[in-house]
């Protein structure tokens, strides 16, 4: 039971935290930098480094990219909204942060973790030199599994996160055991791929792939799928599955069969079938890993926006086994004002960025090069057919910026590693959401001045599959037809080059061409009643004032108070529409003074009073 004096230690450390946080409010002005070492911290505040890093990862302040220890304020206003925010939340934030500290905490003993495992009953040490925290954590709970009597396990984590990296690292501990390990892929670049990792781990690998005899003696083989169903299959202890979405094939059941004693890995970004089919015939068990959001937030993987671009009818596309038939949909896409839309939204919103461009098929794909050829973008096609001395020389251009644009067809959408590429072009309409968020992965991994990857929807997927980054419930069993709804987001808003929110009907998709997408929220749905409170003043010719104390009325019936991101963005919009009305209808510019400072005062007092519910007392007087 917790004592008196645990009590009051606890009751310390949240005033010396609160603290910490309201010097930051004070010294770091608006846009600045400010050194701030992890040992003052401590050493003034006593705050554990641990919860600086959790507000590293909750971007109220953001490490610098240069060399000096310095922090920012990741917010246009910081000194009140995004310190309020926090504070007002910051019991129940830090109780809910068990994971993050957790990480934290096997960080720090990265040479300490031990993993016992399930091949025998030895033991490993992970070396944690390149793995993430939850690359660890997902091994961790991969021999826990087996530890258990799971023979089989299915791993899931978004593409760009490192799953290849993860088994790897099993892998090399199992080939310093002296472990028979078997790894399949269902492409022989992925056969290389892996192949040159695992030398580079020191593993002594052996491959399984056409045209190449078979050296048995070594105790890891790396093979392709379609070469090990015509081959001898070497002893294994282990079997890895990479992209195992693939494993209801009829070469990869056999598997299971062929290797009754062995323990199975299965990995891939998405545990889902276009049938809907389960995998709990194959998988004991799954194992999810955090969301895409979460990836994205702690900084492993990029920011993405999406823009909804062409929308081509497929109303008489016809489908064959769960997707579009590739001849017919190779019709459509080819489609004049389509492969003239695909062009102009790449000059329109990323011009010169390095980019990757899905097509149906070779036609397709190469007259989408044609296309950027003739308005004088440097681009090329790749496909599996492509000789590889020619497909290595073009991704090698592209990486070193000579080639800004680089057409595939089913030839980039797993196992590409360019962290630096900008955008992607989705010009291959699927039904696949695995393909999908396959095209879309190759542009979601962080790079040095990377600030977010652009995705140009020419295929309508958004419509289809919703935007990548939402949250998606997988499982190992069976998906009724009725419940793929679940995988696909309710809603979203458009944001228009002026950055003016739109509605969006997804039966009119044209309305919101070459805007942005986003997941829409409790703020941008209030500024949607908004913009229709705009709307209404103009055309019943009331003055602007009456748009926004409508809003201001609507948050209050709420209960709730106008954000400063609320209010910015009503001030920008209602001060341009004074600019086009007559005098008596428009907005005063001081005006907009006395209300932000109303909005300040409020936000403070609201503040306020969740310190006095709390029985906090502030540090500092504000």
């Amino acid at each position: 039971m917790e004592n008196q004096t645990d009590k009051f230690n606890e009751r310390q450390r949240k005033q010396k935290f609160l603290s910490f946080l309201l010097h930051l409010h004070r010294i770091i002005p608006k846009d600045s930098f400010v050194s701030i070492t992890l040992e003052k911290v401590v050493e003034k505040f006593s705050v554990p480094p641990t919860f600086v890093q959790i507000l590293l990862w909750k971007k109220i302040i953001c490490l610098d990219e240069g060399k000096v220890d310095c922090y920012r304020w990741d917010s246009i206003h910081p000194n009140v909204y995004m310190a309020e925010k926090l504070l007002a939340s910051e019991q129940e934030y830090i109780a809910g942060q068990k994971q993050i500290i957790e990480e934290r905490k096997e960080q720090a003993k990265a040479e300490q973790v031990v993993v016992t495992n399930a091949i025998t009953t030895e033991t490993y040490r992970v070396s944690g030199e390149e793995l993430r925290p939850y690359q660890r954590n997902g091994i961790a709970k991969i021999f826990e599994k087996w530890k258990e009597g799971k023979r089989s396990v299915l791993f899931q984590m978004p593409t760009g996160t490192g799953k290849t990296v993860l088994f790897n690292e099993i892998v090399k501990m199992g080939f310093d055991k002296n472990r028979k390990v078997l790894i399949v892929v269902h492409r022989i670049e992925l056969v290389d791929q892996i192949t040159k990792k695992l030398i580079k781990k020191g593993v002594n690998v052996g491959q399984i792939i056409a045209g190449q005899k078979v050296d048995y003696s070594k105790i890891v083989q790396v093979a392709s799928i379609q070469t090990l169903s015509r081959r001898d299959h070497p002893e294994a202890n282990l079997i890895i599955i990479d992209e195992c979405h693939h494993s209801k094939a009829a070469t990869y059941k056999k598997l299971w069969e062929i290797y009754p004693e062995a323990k199975f890995l299965g990995v891939t970004a998405t545990p889902y079938r276009l049938s809907g089919e389960g995998f709990d015939d194959l998988f004991d068990d799954l194992i999810v890993s955090m969301s895409i959001n979460d990836f994205i937030q702690r900084g492993y993987l990029s920011e993405v926006t999406h823009y909804s671009c062409s929308t081509p009818d497929l109303s008489s596309v016809k489908q064959s086994k769960g997707d579009y038939v590739t001849g017919m949909l190779s019709n459509v896409m080819l489609d004049n004002s389509i492969m003239k839309d695909i062009v102009e939204s790449y000059q329109e919103i990323c011009p010169g960025k390095s980019t990757i461009v899905f097509g149906v098929d070779v036609e397709h794909s190469k007259e989408m090069v044609s296309r950027f050829k003739q308005a004088g973008v440097l681009a090329e096609h790749i496909d599996a057919k492509t000789p590889k001395e020619q497909r290595e020389a073009i991704l090698s251009d592209f990486r070193k910026g000579i080639i800004k644009v680089v057409s595939n067809v089913e030839i980039i959408t797993e196992g590409f590693d360019f962290p630096e590429c900008e955008a992607v072009i989705l010009a291959r309409p699927t039904k696949s959401l695995s393909l999908y968020l396959q095209m879309v992965g190759r542009v979601m991994r962080p790079a040095q001045g990377k600030k977010e990857g652009i995705i140009l929807d020419n295929a309508g997927l958004w419509l289809e599959h919703g935007l990548s980054t939402i949250d998606r419930e997988w499982s190992l069993y069976p998906v009724k037809k009725k419940r793929k709804k679940d995988l696909m987001p309710t809603n979203e808003v458009a944001l228009d080059k002026d950055g003016i929110i739109r509605e969006v009907d997804r039966f009119r998709p044209t309305e919101v061409k070459n805007m942005k997408l986003v997941p829409v929220s409790v703020a941008l749905k209030r500024l949607l009643h908004f913009e229709t409170l705009v709307s209404n003043a103009k055309f019943r010719g009331y003055k602007l004032h009456n748009a926004y104390y409508k809003y201001v009325e609507y948050v209050e019936e709420e209960e709730q108070t106008i954000t400063k991101e609320e209010f910015d963005y009503i001030k920008k919009r209602l001060s341009y529409l004074s600019t086009l009305v007559e005098p008596d209808k428009a907005i005063h510019p001081g005006f907009w003074y006395h209300e932000d400072k109303r909005i300040t005062n409020a936000l403070a007092e609201e503040r306020q009073k969740i310190f006095s519910e709390k029985s906090v007392q502030a540090p500092f007087n504000i």
